[in-house]
């Protein structure tokens, strides 16, 4: 049994990414009363009807964690499932509790509904050398592997992983470490109570979770966000900061306010989805829609200047809101007292910027000698122009600000050519900027900064879709521009076999992005999401293909 756990790690990790599938209404899912109620982050991966978009048995030859060479048992265990007596047409769970856990045990527990438990006690045997299978009371069978326990009957096996917690994981158990029985003990314990039941478990009556996990999407997660805040916490109370209290009420509230997020993936034709949802109190709701109510300021982008733009990150809030924020959480006037000490005040800060932040990278269509960041050779960089917007609301608040924060450094700093080159050398942790029409923009060189108000504007652009529209963030990257231009600006006869490697790959791709934040009732939702260059083809099928290609290929010369 020693590759039975690497075996059943990676169905699980592959399965969370790949698998797709139709669910079972939650309210009729028997598997919800085995769930650890104690479990702060839940999956479900919907596993029968993976055929209708991808043959299953072609994902073994793809998995980038599994030689089928060297480890054929493992190969044709996960190339048919049902080899092992487990239920394929069904789906399974995998949970993770007290993930977040620095002094207890952590426990990743996976469902797995059997159609032959017979079957499955075969796979078992023929991974073990050395026994340990236990028949209980009430048809139970149980064994165990180091840090493993088992539990099974004719209908569900239950298999719990022992992890150790952080503090000790990283070597730090301190002059008096923790006693405790063996790993596979505990784990097989989980197990026991698990197989049985929790007539009381949370996930039962939870609405958000019955009703988020009755839809059709491939993969369902769940996670509480009250089990992360308390490291914050502790991490919080040894921090000399002014408004301490303050931000510990506040995560106390969030933790005990039982905060939790539900998200779901989805593998569609060109596109893979991750939609994230986390309800909040109405009156947080209302704060967060005042956070939403400025829109975005498109002519920022419009106004870039030409070339490839690969990529940009957007933030656009009602600066009011954080002033809003503060008063609600009693922190004003902690934050003015910290403040004060720069001679600055809140409502200061919030009055010099208007809300609007835009980050963006160009490359140029031809890459020339010279250009800003150009190696010492002359040579055509690899490395894009960034630029950084701002807008700015008040001038003079902004000067106030700006000094009193000494965002830029005084003009004593020698002159520079385009390349932001000094005469002895580039000035180190220099930003160069240009203010103008409420507009600062910071970049490499004067010269980009100040070709931001003189040349030639883009224009709208294809990367401001209506996601990066209603969302307060957004982040877009255009991977076929990237390809593209990093296909323009290497030399062919240069190129080695991984970076010929990655430029097949990001030719399978057509853009990521992320936008979040955006207000649906008393939600807050975020969406990351991935497109395929094929539009007609299933994205599970196009991300099959990526794991398939070649890991190495002969350099070019």
């Amino acid at each position: 049994m020693k590759n039975t756990s690497f075996a059943l790690l990676i169905l699980l990790s592959f399965g969370i990414l790949h698998v797709s599938a139709q669910t079972e209404p939650a309210a009729g899912n028997p598997l919800f009363r085995h769930l650890p109620p104690d479990a702060n982050q839940v999956y479900q991966i919907n596993f029968p009807v993976i055929a209708s978009k991808v043959d299953w048995k072609s994902i073994v030859p793809g998995m980038p964690m599994l030689n089928a060479t060297r480890d054929p048992k493992i190969a044709a265990f996960i190339g048919d499932p049902s080899r092992a007596g487990i239920d394929i047409h069904r789906d399974f769970f995998v949970t993770l509790s007290n993930s977040p856990g620095l002094d207890s045990p952590r426990y990743v527990t996976i469902l797995l509904p059997l159609s032959d438990s017979a079957k499955f006690i075969r796979f078992l045997k023929e991974e073990d050398k050395s026994g340990g299978f236990t028949v209980r009371p009430g048809k139970i069978r149980t064994a165990r592997e180091k840090n493993t326990g088992f539990a099974w009957n004719d209908k569900l096996a239950v298999i719990t992983f022992f992890r150790p917690p952080l503090r000790e994981a990283m070597g730090k158990t301190g002059a008096h470490p923790v006693t405790r029985p063996a790993n596979n003990l505990l784990s097989i314990r989980r197990s026991v109570v698990a197989l049985a039941g929790y007539a009381r478990s949370p996930f039962l009556t939870d609405t958000l979770f019955r009703d988020g996990f009755s839809d059709d999407a491939d993969v369902h997660v769940w996670s509480s966000q009250g089990s992360g805040l308390s490291g914050l916490m502790q991490g919080l109370k040894t921090l000399p900061l002014p408004m301490q209290a303050n931000l510990l009420n506040a995560a106390q509230t969030l933790k005990s306010g039982k905060s939790r997020t539900l998200g779901t993936i989805r593998f569609e034709n060109g596109r893979i989805v991750y939609r994230n949802r986390t309800p909040i109190e109405p009156q947080a709701a209302g704060l967060m829609a005042q956070f939403n109510s400025r829109p975005l300021n498109t002519d920022l982008i419009n106004r870039l200047p030409q070339g490839r733009l690969l990529g940009l990150v957007t933030l656009h809030i009602d600066v009011n809101a954080l002033l809003s924020g503060l008063d609600r959480y009693k922190s004003r006037q902690a934050t003015d007292s910290m403040l004060a000490r720069m001679n600055l005040t809140s409502e200061e800060l919030a009055k010099a910027f208007a809300g609007d932040l835009l980050i963006a990278a160009i490359g140029p269509d031809k890459p020339a000698a010279g250009s800003p960041g150009s190696d010492p050779t002359g040579n055509a960089s690899l490395k894009p122009v960034f630029y950084g917007l701002v807008t700015i609301n008040d001038p003079s608040s902004f000067s106030k600000v700006s000094t009193q924060l000494k965002l830029f450094k005084k003009d004593s700093i020698p002159a520079r050519d385009s390349s932001g080159e000094a005469p002895g050398g580039k000035a180190k942790g220099h930003l160069f900027h240009t203010f103008r029409d409420h507009i600062l923009v910071f970049g490499a060189s004067q010269e980009s900064t100040d070709g931001f108000f003189t040349n030639p504007p883009r224009g709208a652009s294809d990367l401001v879709t209506e996601a990066v529209r209603d969302n307060p963030v957004a982040i877009v990257i255009d991977l076929k521009a990237v390809a593209a231009w990093l296909q323009a600006s290497v030399n062919p006869q240069q190129t080695r076999g991984k970076d010929q490697q990655a430029l097949a790959v990001l030719s399978k791709l057509d853009r990521i992005s992320y936008s979040g934040g955006r207000l649906s009732g008393n939600e807050v939702e975020s969406v990351f999401e991935v497109k395929m260059a094929d539009p007609g083809k299933n994205s599970l099928a196009s991300l099959l293909e990526l794991f398939a290609q070649p890991r190495t290929a002969p350099a070019t010369r």
